[in-house]
Parts: structure tokens; C-alpha cells; sequence
């Protein structure tokens, strides 16, 4: 099995990457912020022995942007690292979605999104989409420039729902894709579901198995694997937890208040060269959702009483 560093352990996806790569064999380094955070994985990992998994204390590793915290890493492996073979950065389908492209236009990694710095410019969501596509941009023009050593595969996911497994002190921490199910579950979102936006979706637990099969696979070197289990809406995610969760349906958008999240985006998606070249196969989503809760439903009772009047 292979030694491999996960960059911010911590964080939602890769807390679960870090849970599969151990699962499967590997030994782990990964880099986190701060040694509180070290202390919350070690505390969440019991027995794990320190050739298994260390920890890198590295505050700054983003800093100062995205595009140059990929690239400070991949100079930094070129020069530094020469024993590393593959190296397997977590993109997004903000780096594929393009809308110049017709509404019924069926998504695959060949997409990429066509926005501008100018455009990037307009405003804080066309800059994160801009950031994504610049970063992986930049990635993939390293590999052609300096041809390292290593080899490149990058997975681009859609929305990431699922079980949280990282230290959260209260829902208020929760990360970005899951705040829609924390809404419907404390009544935040009771008086009207929230409009889906992009309706694509992926549980974190195959987005971190995708992570480990690119980095194990040969045959997925130098790709790009679009990572997508299907289409959902927002009241798709009311209904199942309706369904699994009789407890909430209380706090749930219900009638006329869940017509604003009855939309779905009419384009596709095609996955299967995740499942062909990486043998992905994907979780449904109503096992998705009740995971979810189920790993929300602890720190409830923390806003008993914010539910709106």
C-alpha cells in the first residue's frame, strides 16, 4: 500500500477521504491547521498508530488563493518530492458547468466553464466558479509544461451531500453542501423550500472513494472524472426525510411552501467514465439524505428553539 499526503484532513471531503484511505491500507500524512485539529482526528481514529497516521501542522496552505495553493504544491513536488508517482486534486463541476452551452446540454469532463477574471469580477458566486475552472486550469498546464514525474487526476463533483464525520461544535459549523439539510431538519427552511439550483448531486463518502481509486488505479492517470450520482431537488430532500424522520415533519417546508424547490435544471449529466475507468458505482439518495440526518441529529438540541414563528 501506498504513503499518502492528504492536504487539509479536517475538512468534510477530506475527513472521509482520509477514513477510505486507511481503510483501504494506505498510511496517511495529512496537513491541518492547527494542533487542535490534529488532536480531534487522532481522538476520531483510536488505535491508529502514528506510522499509519501522522499530521503535518501547515496554518497557510491556501494562502494566498486557490490557484496558488495548487500550484505551490505541485512546484513543491516536482522539486522536493521525486519518489511521488500520482498526485489527485479534488476540482468541481463549478469548473464544468457552462453556460453558453444549450439548458438541455448533457455535462461530462470534456465541459469546461468559459468565464473570464472580468467575469469573475461581477460577483462572489461567478468568482468561486471562476477560481475552480482557474485552478484546475492552472494544474493541468503545469502537468503539460513541466512534466513532472508524477501523473494528475482530478475529480469534479457537484454538490457533496452526506454524513458528517468531522469534528462540527455546533450546526452553525456545518459546511456548505449540507446546509440545506440542516435548514429542513431545525425549521429554518419551514415557510419555503429553498429554489435547488444546480440539481446535480454526490454523496461525500463516493466522492472519497473516487479520490482513492484515482490515486490507486494507473489507468487513471492524467484524467479528469466527473464524479455525479444523479439529479435531485429540494424536495426531494423534504420528502425522504419526511419519509425516514416522522419526528421532523413539524419543521418541514409542506405545501405551497415547497413549490419554490419543485425546479430542476433541465441539463444532463454522463458519469460513465467514472464508473468505467474507476469502477465507481454511486449510493442512492434517499441513503444519502438519512445518513445525513442521522449524523446531524446529535447536535438538534442545540437550536431547539430556532425555528422561525
Amino acid at each position: 500500500m501506498a504513503r499518502i499526503l492528504l492536504t487539509g484532513g479536517s475538512g468534510f471531503i477530506a475527513a472521509h477521504v482520509l477514513d477510505t484511505l486507511l481503510e483501504r491500507g494506505h498510511s496517511v500524512v495529512t496537513t491541518v491547521r492547527s494542533e487542535e485539529k490534529a488532536r480531534r482526528i487522532r481522538e476520531a481514529h483510536p488505535g491508529v498508530p502514528k506510522e499509519k497516521l501522522d499530521f503535518v501542522i501547515v496554518p497557510d496552505i491556501s494562502k494566498p488563493d486557490a490557484i496558488n495553493g495548487t500550484m505551490g504544491i505541485l512546484h513543491a513536488i516536482k522539486k522536493s518530492a521525486p519518489t511521488v508517482k500520482r498526485v489527485v486534486i479534488t476540482s468541481s463541476f463549478a469548473a464544468i458547468i457552462d453556460t453558453t452551452k444549450p439548458p438541455t446540454h448533457v455535462y461530462s469532463e470534456n465541459d469546461w466553464n468559459q468565464m473570464t477574471e472580468a467575469d469573475a469580477a461581477t460577483s462572489p458566486f461567478l468568482g468561486y466558479r471562476a477560481s475552480k475552472k482557474f485552478a484546475e486550469k492552472a494544474a493541468w498546464d503545469f502537468m503539460e509544461k513541466e512534466k513532472p514525474n508524477f501523473t494528475l487526476a482530478t475529480c469534479n463533483p457537484p454538490l457533496v451531500i452526506g454524513p458528517v464525520v468531522h469534528y462540527l461544535s455546533s450546526l452553525d459549523a456545518i459546511n456548505t453542501s449540507n446546509e440545506r439539510i440542516r435548514d429542513f431538519i431545525t425549521g429554518a427552511a419551514k415557510q419555503s423550500c429553498p429554489p435547488t439550483a444546480s440539481p446535480l448531486w454526490v454523496d461525500v463518502r463516493d466522492i472519497a472513494v473516487a479520490h482513492a481509486l484515482a490515486a490507486e488505479k494507473p489507468e487513471a492517470a492524467n484524467q479528469r472524472f466527473f464524479i455525479v450520482a444523479g439529479k435531485f431537488c429540494n424536495k426531494d430532500m423534504v420528502e425522504v426525510i419526511s419519509d425516514e424522520f416522522p419526528e421532523l415533519r413539524d419543521k418541514l417546508p409542506q405545501g405551497e411552501a415547497l413549490k419554490p424547490g419543485e425546479e430542476v435544471a433541465a441539463f444532463g449529466f454522463d458519469n460513465r467514465k467514472s464508473k468505467e475507468v474507476l469502477g465507481l458505482s454511486y449510493r442512492p439518495f434517499r441513503e444519502s439524505i438519512v445518513d445525513t440526518v442521522k449524523s446531524l441529529e446529535p447536535l438538534l438540541s442545540q437550536v431547539g428553539t430556532t425555528s422561525p414563528m
